[in-house]
């Protein structure tokens, strides 16, 4: 006994083992009884649209299904259905007859054209199974909706999106137009936003000057009134001066005038003496902030390198051209191989352009060129995107050259730009930190320079030609000899040919630069080669590291990060504290983990697939990761912790917060990739794979 039919309509697809139901259904059957099932064309429902239905479990080829229903039944007859447009032709007599005729027509760019029966492809399959032959079984149907519902649907359809295109289209050039407005009106707050930025620092270097130099002439005077000559100048002036020379008569012109005379012939400004002689007679009671500012009486040479320097380079020229207290400017652009205005907006400010290949060019060498075109009296070293705070700032540096004939450079600090991410600030701000660069300073090699450790050293003599002023003559005979930390090179000779270095933290410029994770690898591997050839550290000094198992390290942590970047999203950032212990916890883990090698994601970051590139040169092995490499990474998350604690709220930073995370990992690959490679060279252990690796990290710095 058992069921004559068994009717199984979608829902094969809803279940995950298809081949159980299909058992089930043999067992109720009789054996003559008919099985009639229905499944999606897995090929044309799924795979050409590219469609994903949540419901559908297991969905099935034509192939799957044909061997799944031979294993339970010997005769089977498939059906192929799909809902087409189309006209029906069908007869009105009495003498009907069985047979029709069935033309298939399609569309091409011109006209219709006849197909063959094969262009019918199957939405769905019907299936219709027995163990027992089938007999009197029609092979068509054909379902005619004649209330023509669907065609008049379809037709409504289309109308109905032919206005809804037109509307839409009114509206996308209506949005193009805004969305035009909007990115103009966003350069204009750029710019503004730069130029209050610059201000507000100027304001801030104002305020805290004038800070010092209160509480220095509070603490001044403090002293002068204790003193036993102040107290018999005031009786000098109350017993003498008040009585024999009032206030308003010529005698007290005279005295005042006289008294600036000596001031100034001591402060050896006698190039203004008789200018305030004058004022001072012409002008009684008037105020020290109305007479005319010093002017230092020299000539600068602005050097500037330049690539494709865009429409901002303009605005640091103007910035150079604004600068007052400064006898004369001369700008020199050394420019290398520029395709945009770059060179037509140097001319613009009277720039001199030396034009060169972009072959030759060479971060010393191509500055020396063009210093050699220089004659003013000291030279500005500056990049063609730092922009100077204030007015003065020239005047300021060549004023600190002026003062001590030993000082051979000044250079000043940077300040990011207002659209530096969260790295580029940090970055500035752990490098100063690490330089104890907070306030102004002369720097002077000691007597025992053998005692000094490198560190000391690098801070003692970290020129920074993104604006450094130099001495004319004194450039004339060092010059720059690196095209790598060239700046450096020259602070540490001319520290040992015992010259001075000023730091001004009260100057500065706006400059930063938001580069992308893989930059930054090849970044701080050039940097740490320089650093170890300048400073001779000894870091490498019984170095016995698997490079394989440093990338194996770096690898792993980069795996951690991108589980990490993908569940914080569901994380507070109200506590950054406990967000860096669960990274590290999580980066703990990838490190114990072992077998499979870590999957990697690309998405929005270039780390990865460079990690991947030269883990594959080196060819990677059966490794554990460096566990040394991890406590690098996390000495360099501290720091980044620091300054997060400084910065405050990063919740609307997270997207920066993870590129960040990238970036220090990159930092920290690229600084033990030099010690490496640094070492393998010193041990006399190059080869063809070392020589392609440091290729490979050095190209395009």
């Amino acid at each position: 006994e058992g069921f004559d039919i068994v009717i199984c309509f979608e829902a094969l697809e809803h279940i995950d083992d298809p081949e159980k139901l299909i058992s089930e259904v043999k067992r109720l059957l009789r054996k003559d009884g008919l099985f009639i099932v229905s499944t999606p064309n897995k090929k044309t429902y799924s795979d050409e649209p590219g469609y994903k239905n949540p419901f559908h479990v297991k969905e099935l080829y034509f192939e799957d299904l044909e061997e799944l229903l031979r294993r339970y039944f010997s005769h089977i007859i498939f059906f192929g259905q799909k809902v087409y447009s189309g006209s029906t032709i069908w007869s009105l007599s009495s003498q009907q007859t069985a047979e029709y005729s069935e033309f298939l027509i399609d569309r091409d760019e011109e006209t219709f054209a006849f197909k063959n029966n094969s262009a019918k492809i199957p939405l769905y399959y019907i299936a219709v199974a027995s163990n027992s032959p089938m007999q009197g079984l029609k092979n068509e149907s054909y379902l005619v909706d004649i209330s023509n519902t669907l065609p008049l649907l379809l037709a409504k359809r289309i109308q109905r999106f032919e206005v809804e295109s037109s509307r839409m289209g009114q509206e996308i050039a209506s949005l193009n137009e805004q969305i035009q407005q909007l990115v103009e009106l966003a350069n204009g707050l750029r710019a503004k936003l730069n130029l209050t930025l610059i201000r507000a620092h100027e304001a801030e270097n104002r305020a805290r000057g004038a800070e010092r130099r209160a509480y220095a002439a509070e603490t001044e005077i403090e002293e002068m009134r204790k003193s036993i000559a102040w107290r018999a100048i005031m009786k000098y002036h109350e017993g003498f001066v008040e009585r024999i020379l009032p206030i308003g008569t010529g005698r007290r012109n005279y005295y005042h005038a006289a008294i600036d005379a000596a001031r100034n012939v001591v402060g050896g400004e006698t190039d203004y003496l008789q200018w305030k002689i004058k004022g001072r007679l012409k002008a009684v009671g008037k105020s020290s902030s109305e007479m005319q500012p010093v002017t230092i009486d020299k000539k600068i040479s602005v050097v500037i390198p330049t690539k494709n320097a865009g429409r901002d380079f303009e605005f640091t020229l103007q910035r150079l051209k604004d600068q007052k207290g400064i006898r004369e400017t001369e700008i020199i652009i050394a420019d290398s191989g520029s395709s945009d205005s770059t060179i037509d907006i140097a001319r613009g400010y009277s720039a001199k352009v030396l034009s060169i290949s972009p072959g030759e060019f060479h971060h010393g060498m191509t500055r020396n060129l063009a210093a050699e075109k220089a004659d003013g009296d000291y030279i500005l070293f500056l990049v063609q995107d730092a922009i100077p705070i204030g007015d003065e700032i020239v005047k300021n540096m060549a004023k600190k050259l002026a003062e001590d004939p030993e000082i051979a450079a000044v250079t000043c600090r940077q300040i990011p730009r207002s659209d530096a991410d969260l790295f580029a600030c940090f970055a500035l701000w752990n490098h100063y930190r690490h330089m104890d660069f907070i306030e102004d300073r002369i720097s002077v090699y000691p007597e025992k320079q053998g005692d000094i450790k490198p560190l000391q050293r690098r801070k003692l003599a970290g020129l920074e030609d993104v604006c450094c002023m130099v001495r004319r003559d004194v450039f004339q005979k060092y010059l720059f000899r690196k095209d790598f930390a060239e700046d450096l090179d020259l602070g540490l000779r001319l520290l040992e040919g015992k010259y001075k270095l000023a730091f001004l933290y009260s100057e500065g410029v706006v400059h930063s630069h938001n580069r992308s994770s893989d930059y930054f690898l090849k970044r701080y591997y050039v940097d740490s080669k320089a650093l170890r050839d300048l400073l001779e550290l000894d870091d490498v000094k019984g170095y016995d590291k698997d490079i394989r198992s440093l990338m194996k390290g770096a690898v792993s942590i980069y795996a951690a990060l991108d589980v990490f970047c993908i569940m914080d999203r569901n994380m507070s950032f109200d506590c950054i504290g406990l967000v860096f212990t669960e990274l590290k916890r999580m980066i703990k883990d990838a490190y114990l983990e072992t077998g499979e090698k870590p999957s990697m994601h690309y998405e929005g970051d270039s780390l990865g697939k460079m990690l991947e590139d030269l883990q594959e040169l080196i060819e990677d092995g059966d490794v554990d990761p460096d566990p040394e490499f991890i406590d690098y990474y996390f000495a360099l998350l501290d720091s980044f912790k620091g300054y997060a604690n400084v910065y405050g709220s990063l919740e609307h930073k997270r997207d920066e917060f993870h590129s960040a995370l990238y970036k220090l990992l990159a930092a920290a690959a690229g600084s033990e990739l030099s010690r490496f490679v640094y070492f393998a060279s010193s041990q006399s252990c190059g080869n063809a794979k070392l020589n392609s690796l440091d290729r490979i990290l050095t190209e395009g710095i």
